[in-house]
């Protein structure tokens, strides 16, 4: 049973290298929108919960989960329309 003890924690520090890797490439664009950390792998934009570490995101009204890449593009979007209204 020692050898099982060994592979699941092994396991499980590939994974959270995973999930650090993963929010390292969102945190940046997350900063860029405006986003809030609330709490260590949880950030708020508007009604928007966001997890970088999964790669969602989730809608804190009626639980509706996206792609965290997907929300971010329509951020992104919505604000280059507005800047373009303002010209």
């Amino acid at each position: 049973m020692g050898d099982m003890g060994e592979i699941f924690e092994i396991y499980g520090e590939i994974k959270k290298k995973q999930r650090e890797e993963i929010k390292l490439k969102f945190v940046g664009k997350l900063v860029a929108i405006g986003a809030e950390p609330k709490s260590n792998g949880v950030w708020q934009y508007h009604d928007w919960f966001l997890y970088p570490t999964k790669g969602f995101a989730m809608n804190r009204f009626n639980y509706s989960k996206k792609s965290l890449e997907k929300i971010i593009g329509e951020i992104q979007d919505a604000k280059n329309e507005k800047n373009i209204n303002r010209i």
